[in-house]
């Protein structure tokens, strides 16, 4: 199925239920939150961190601004829709993986579905014991989950990048332990859909500060009042 707004056009997942493919036809995902983003790199021109990806639906948006997005997915179906997507809009400035980020190299369990249930789509979230880390799941029973790999941000090298999204359905601490190198090397504007606020500490500890919330999600800053501690004795690129 594709979706069509005016400034952007995205694949979305069949099976997704009707009531979210009602939504999506109805509104351009996340127009705050891109503004938010675009404003940024107007001033900071440069690349952009976004995971997880879902069908691509910000893909289109991010990558007209930035100079280069690298995205995460971790659901099969999603990523093959966020391949779509970016075919769809012939972006050729996208590096997207097939992959969950976390604070080791391993697998993880995703939850997909629900016996009987529709598919999560981008409510898809990481499932440790009995436990799915999505506050928004905490009730549903019997997941059905896919076994994917896990990466480390701090796996990879970026070019300039000015800006960390990370959408992880209560999985946001977990990938922000793993990019310790690249932040502490680039200093990136980090936005969080972390509604616990599982990651204040963690950032607070790598002299970040909150500056305001944008459609759902926290954003945070590196204070410029004093030189960033984690920065000093880190090594300037990421190990590769």
């Amino acid at each position: 199925m594709i979706v069509k707004h005016a400034n952007t056009q995205y694949h979305l997942p069949e099976g997704l239920s009707q009531r979210v493919q009602q939504r999506r036809l109805q509104e351009t995902p996340e127009p705050e939150l891109v503004a938010r983003i675009a404003q940024h790199l107007a001033k900071h021109p440069g690349s952009v961190i976004h995971a997880g990806a879902f069908s691509g639906d910000l893909l289109p948006q991010l990558c007209a601004v930035a100079d280069c997005v690298y995205a995460w997915e971790p659901v099969s179906y999603n990523y093959a829709a966020a391949l779509e997507t970016l075919e769809l809009n012939s972006i050729t400035n996208c590096e997207i993986r097939n992959a969950a980020l976390s604070n080791s190299t391993d697998t993880l369990d995703i939850v997909t579905q629900f016996d009987g249930g529709y598919l999560l789509g981008g409510l898809c979230c990481v499932l440790k014991g009995n436990s799915v880390a999505s506050p928004v799941l905490t009730h549903a029973h019997r997941p059905i989950t896919e076994t994917v790999r896990s990466e480390m941000i701090d796996s990879r090298t970026y070019t300039n990048l000015q800006v960390l999204h990370l959408d992880l359905e209560g999985w946001e601490l977990a990938a922000l332990e793993g990019a310790a190198h690249t932040v502490a090397a680039h200093r990136p504007v980090i936005i969080l859909e972390d509604t616990e606020r599982t990651c204040d500490t963690l950032l607070a500890e790598w002299n970040y500060v909150y500056t305001e919330t944008v459609s759902g999600d926290r954003v945070y800053e590196p204070n410029k009042r004093e030189a960033p501690a984690l920065a000093q004795g880190c090594e300037a690129a990421n190990a590769s």
